[in-house]
């Protein structure tokens, strides 16, 4: 790992609780402004020379050179000053006002930029500029700005001011001790009136004592017998508010075992109803139109308006002033991405840019809500792909998802906390920091488990007990494994299929992974799989009408208005998919035909006599495996 990278790792595992300065305060922050070492700490276009100790910007096109200062301090006032010449004009400063997002990653919250008049002979220019909320560092840009303006020449250049540590979170760290304090959530709706307490078995203990700190005040503090759950009330907890559970187990009057457990209440964002309805919420704050969630990865802007064909109405993504356009001439909403080095929301890294952008977005209708990572315990506990490429303390990334829900929720009162999670041991765990749990069970080379997203999402809906909805993400993408001889796109009727296992498990929104790439450079608009998005598209209506299905002998049924669909649920190579027992809407098309004979098919009545689970034929019978 670079020296730097180390450092930087160093200073924010630091910040986790305090500010540690990773650069010493200055009066002026740009190096060589007088260009007398050249272009050392500038960029170096080609364009750009240096001639006796003079910025040159030439060249048919718009140029610039540029040096990132680092350790500004928001709301400060800085002194942006020069010389130049430029005789046809088309000369100019800039500063791009950004928020430290990682190493190496850096946003945007803001821009200053002035052009300056002709000039035939050195004119001094001079700008007052303050620092706007987040920004932690400012790019510097001097500038050629116009492709037909002849030679521009700069010279002392100098960006002064105070500067100082990078005010950054403090993460409340949630430890569980050495009682492996836990609680049934972390943060709870304003609705909800108990919570319970469980701390580590098989110690050699007799009782366990709570307390509720408010800081350094106690609220109350009760024994429980130890190896008994301990319940306890949330009434008298103000909301958006950190207060910290303590146990200390005993035996007698000795202490055992210590832990901590920061809990929360929250109000439940606007737009999610109790029963995890969602709602659009309107630029005034109420609440609109009920939006049936159908979500794609993976889609640049450009494209957004060819999502309505798929029926897809949110897209996973950035939101800024660009995507918000386009999102709004589609007619869709962004369900905005807010980590970053893949490192969660809450991360010291990220916190300062995550709480600026959902408080400057928080009342945008074409922003669904907020995603604050991806896997985060597969992709940091397990594999290690965070910014310093090691695996995490999987407490350590419960407190970063805990920060980025604390966040967003303090911010924004009107969008949910969305995080994406594999793995069914986790859900519970990922679903205590959002107010949406999304899983993403693909097949791989399990290419004949068609039943495995029905599976998943069930023990998703079960893990969340019904408190949070659960959106379930399929695979759309070719997957590839030389080795094990898999080369697998879905389908069309196998995508219809994973559609209807997510409804009738009980999802409550569904969604693709992904749009571009879908099939090498192909985007998945380019492949066969998308005529069956197309067909979801326009039975999308009867689907967010089905109620979550009822499972007897591996058929799950559910029937709305009169329509009912009959899902099997079995195993092998020729599964089935979903088939409607009325003839409107469309008959659904099967994964998977091979005719068997008169004497070894069953009716659909004879199937579910079978009591067992059972194979797709031609669409109107079924065979029990001779497995069973």
């Amino acid at each position: 790992m670079p020296l730097a990278k180390k450092i930087a790792v160093f200073c924010f595992a630091l910040l986790l609780v305090s500010v540690f300065p990773c650069m010493a305060a200055g009066a002026e922050g740009l190096d060589n402004g007088d260009f007398s070492g050249g272009l050392a700490g500038w960029s170096e276009p080609e364009e750009a020379t240096v001639e006796d100790g003079t910025l040159h910007l030439s060249g048919e096109e718009a140029v610039y050179v540029s040096q990132r200062v680092e350790n500004i301090v928001a709301g400060n006032t800085y002194t942006l000053s020069g010389r130049y010449k430029a005789e046809s004009g088309g000369a100019g400063l800039k500063i791009e006002w950004q928020t430290q997002c990682g190493v190496d990653s850096y946003g945007n919250v803001g821009d200053f930029f002035k052009s300056v008049p002709a000039s035939a002979s050195w004119k001094p220019v001079k700008y007052e500029v303050t620092a706007p909320d987040f920004a932690t560092c400012a790019l510097i840009m001097v500038r050629k700005v116009s492709k037909t303006s002849g030679d521009v020449y700069w010279d002392d250049i100098s960006f002064t001011g105070t500067y100082g540590e990078t005010p950054k979170e403090a993460v409340p760290f949630t430890d569980g001790g050495t009682a492996e304090l836990t609680t049934d959530q972390v943060f709870y709706y304003t609705e909800e009136t108990t919570a319970t307490a469980s701390v580590a078995s098989g110690l050699d203990a007799n009782t366990v004592r709570y307390a509720l700190m408010d800081g350094e005040n106690k609220l109350w503090e009760k024994t429980e017998t130890y190896g008994k759950a301990f319940s306890f009330s949330l009434t008298a907890l103000a909301a958006e508010k950190m207060y910290t559970l303590r146990a200390t187990v005993l035996k007698g009057s000795a202490t055992v075992a210590e832990g901590t457990r920061q809990i929360y209440r929250v109000n439940r964002p606007k737009a999610l109803s109790q029963d995890g309805t969602y709602r659009k919420i309107s630029a005034d704050g109420k609440v609109g139109e009920v939006v049936n969630p159908i979500l794609m990865y993976n889609v640049p802007a450009a494209q957004y308006s060819k999502m309505p064909e798929g029926g897809v109405n949110v897209v996973q993504g950035y939101v800024n002033g660009t995507t918000i356009a386009a999102a709004k001439e589609a007619g869709i909403q962004i369900l905005g991405v807010l980590y970053s080095g893949m490192l969660p929301a809450g991360h010291p890294n990220n916190a300062a840019i995550t709480r600026y952008t959902a408080r400057k977005y928080k009342n945008e209708e074409a922003v669904f809500g907020w995603i604050i990572m991806d896997e985060p315990y597969y992709n940091l506990v397990d594999r290690g792909l965070g910014d310093a490429m090691v695996k995490y303390d999987e407490g350590l990334v419960d407190t970063w998802l805990a920060n980025s829900y604390r966040i967003i929720h303090e911010e924004d009162p009107n969008h949910p906390v969305f995080v994406m999670q594999d793995g069914a041991s986790r859900y519970k765990k990922a679903a205590n920091y959002a107010d949406i749990l999304g899983i993403d069970s693909y097949l791989y080379e399990d290419v004949d488990n068609y039943h495995k997203l029905f599976n998943a999402t069930q023990k998703a809906v079960k893990a969340t007990e019904d408190k949070k909805p659960v959106y379930a993400v399929m695979q759309t993408y070719r997957y590839t494994n030389e080795k094990k001889g898999v080369d697998y796109q879905p389908t069309a009727a196998h995508v219809r299929h994973m559609v209807y296992q997510a409804r009738l498990a009980g999802a409550k929104g569904f969604g693709y992974y992904k749009y571009g790439g879908a099939d090498g450079e192909l985007n998945l608009s380019q492949t066969a799989t998308w005529e069956g998005l197309k067909a979801v598209a326009a039975e999308k209506d009867f689907l967010f009408s089905l109620p979550r299905g009822t499972e007897t002998c591996g058929v799950v049924r559910a029937q709305t208005d009169g329509k009912g669909v009959q899902l099997v649920i079995g195993d092998g190579d020729k599964l089935l998919i979903a088939t409607y027992t009325s003839g409107t809407p469309p008959e659904l098309t099967k994964v998977e035909f091979t005719p068997l004979s008169e004497e070894t098919r069953l009716t659909v009545e004879d199937a579910a006599a079978c009591r067992k689970r059972f194979i797709w034929t031609d669409g109107q019978s079924f065979l029990c495996p001779p497995a069973v």
